[in-house]
This record gives structure tokens, sequence and C-alpha cells, in this order.
């Protein structure tokens, strides 16, 4: 059930602002919100909280969706960002760049069996997901920074335009 979705749409409805509505979430809110769009969109598995190990270092990813041969790979920015501070969310995209780059290379190796890619190469989306819109939508290493009023039609239309933003594409080790 989409209950995060689903409360969003019925204040809204009510006649409540969006960013009032947005401001009322928690960071949990806000990830599983990411991930009910991504749900709605097709993505399955939808993991939330995902970790996993390469060279010998611990990483998490807020949320990692597959669909089809497509990996998006989310970082929820659950703080608002005053007009004119952008570097703070662009230092992050890129940080969260090096993270999916890791988990590309950990899907060449050894990949975490409940992502349960089923092909034999894989695109891995990085993007970042923000409660506000930013006036730029690309990092510097071309993050896509998508605010979480644009996320579901962005997670539509992704496979149509992922050449566009930042993507590593892997080959995925099979599962004995």
């Amino acid at each position: 059930m989409l209950k995060k979705l689903s409360y969003i749409e019925e204040r809204l409805r009510s006649g409540a602002k969006l960013e009032e509505v947005v401001e009322e979430l928690s960071w949990r809110d806000f990830e599983e919100i990411c991930a009910e769009i991504l749900e709605v969109n097709s993505y399955h598995p939808v993991l939330r909280g995902f970790r996993f190990k390469f060279g010998g270092s611990r990483f998490e990813i807020d949320v990692v969706a597959v669909r089809e041969w497509l990996v998006v790979c989310v970082d929820c920015k659950h703080w608002s960002i005053r007009p004119g501070r952008t570097s703070a969310l662009k230092k992050a995209a890129d940080k969260h760049y090096e993270r999916v780059k890791a988990l590309a290379s950990c899907l060449s190796g050894s990949p975490p069996a409940e992502l349960k890619i089923a092909c034999q190469k894989a695109t891995l989306v990085p993007v970042v997901v923000t409660l506000f819109d930013v006036p730029s939508a690309l990092s510097p290493e071309g993050v896509a920074i998508v605010p979480v009023f644009k996320f579901n039609s962005f997670a539509e239309e992704l496979i149509g335009f992922y050449d566009q933003v930042a993507h590593i594409t892997t080959a995925v080790m099979k599962l004995p």
C-alpha cells in the first residue's frame, strides 16, 4: 500500500500547499515516498537503506530500485537549500556518485542477491532527490538533482533519457 503518497495526495486535495506538506515529512517519510514513487513506476525490487561492502569499505544508499537492466540509486536529501547555496548539494551528489561507482564494481564481482538483477549488464543511475527545486539540475559529475515533486515523472521517463545524466554500465556477475 502506498501510504505516504496517499497521505500527501489527501492533504493536497484538502487545500494544503505542497511546501507545507513536504516540510511535515520526516527524513524516513521522505525516503519512503521516494521508494513508493519507484514502486509505482514498476521498479522491483525497491530496497531502502541498502548496505553493501566493497574494497574493505561499507556503503549505504538510501533507495536502490531495479527495472530490467536499469538500477536507480537514490540519495534522499531531506534538507532545504537556501537560494544561492547549492554547493553543499552538488558536493553531496558527487559523493553519491562515488558510492554508486562502488556498487557498480561490487556488481561485477559479487553482486548482492537481494538486487535480483537478471541481466548480464546493468546501468546504474545516481540520483539525488531534494525537498525543493534547485536552480541546477545536474552536479558537476552529471548526477541528476531532482525535487521530490518532479521525481515521479523522472522515474517514469528515465529509460528514455538515462544517457543524458551520469550513469555507469557494468557487467553483472551471475550468482551460482
